[in-house]
């Protein structure tokens, strides 16, 4: 049987905690950002849809910047575990504020932004803990399987969303309980980080990163002159810019439509 599975002994608990992380951030990503975009658009948040952007793009910014410096100073399990905390918390918050009707703009604002940092922080962290419990055959195995299960709970996130809307109205409760299906999730594999082990070469490579971490400023410059220098991934990243442009000027159409 195990043939069949091309796992070994011990990485079938392995494969079931880095997937079920993987499927439940997949899935309440998906939820939160169809949530965020219909609610905000119902609150006429559309003008202001430009600042939320702006604002998402700022955040990707300074997290791809600080993403080094901050991993190699910190445990990975206990990064991990914060992040899954900390989205349970945002998702208690905004439900608590579109319950009571407070700032409905602000709260579908914050919800969007929530569902960027759930599609930008937590693969950051969450890929490098991975890493950290493989070994390089266990990865090729398993990283696959663990990718799969992203996609499938993206899928059934997509699917949550687009029933909760007539589930909710036949039950007579408001949409943004759905946001309580979120904060569930997360905290049912709360404790899923802190049952996995480390490899010890892992964690004796890592001492040394930690041992010279740089500053923002550093980091954030070593970045810049990367690109500049290098003439690839200088013309990837012009790519990357001019597609971010059209991709947001189409959604902005489509949302507007």
């Amino acid at each position: 049987m195990a043939r069949v599975r091309n796992l070994m002994d011990g990485e079938g608990r392995l494969l079931l905690l880095l997937a079920a992380m993987m499927l439940v951030n997949s899935l309440a990503m998906q939820i939160s950002y169809v949530a965020s975009v219909s609610g905000f658009l119902e609150a006429d948040g559309l003008d202001l849809i430009w600042i939320v952007w702006t604002l998402s793009y700022l955040a990707f910014l300074v997290i791809t910047a600080l993403q080094t410096l901050i991993i190699d100073r910190f445990n990975r399990v206990g990064l991990v575990r914060f992040l899954l905390i900390a989205f349970a918390s945002a998702f208690l918050a905004i439900w608590a504020a579109l319950t009571f009707g407070a700032f409905d703009g602000v709260a579908y604002a914050a919800l969007y932004i929530v569902a960027e940092l759930q599609w930008m922080v937590f693969p950051a962290f969450y890929w490098v803990l991975a890493n950290d419990v493989t070994s390089m055959a266990q990865a090729k195995r398993l990283f696959p399987r663990v990718a799969s299960a992203g996609f499938a709970g993206s899928l059934i996130g997509l699917l949550l969303a687009s029933l909760a809307p007539a589930l909710f109205s036949r039950l007579g409760v408001g949409l943004e309980h759905v946001l309580l299906v979120n904060v569930v999730l997360y905290l049912a594999i709360i404790a899923a980080p802190g049952r996995l082990r480390p490899n010890a070469a892992t964690e004796e490579s890592r001492r040394p990163r930690a041992a010279r971490a740089e500053g923002f400023r550093k980091a954030l410059t070593g970045r810049v002159e990367f690109v500049r220098n290098v003439t690839a991934i200088r013309l990837l990243t012009l790519s990357l810019l001019a597609l971010m442009v059209v991709d947001t000027i189409l959604e902005f159409h489509f949302l507007a439509v």
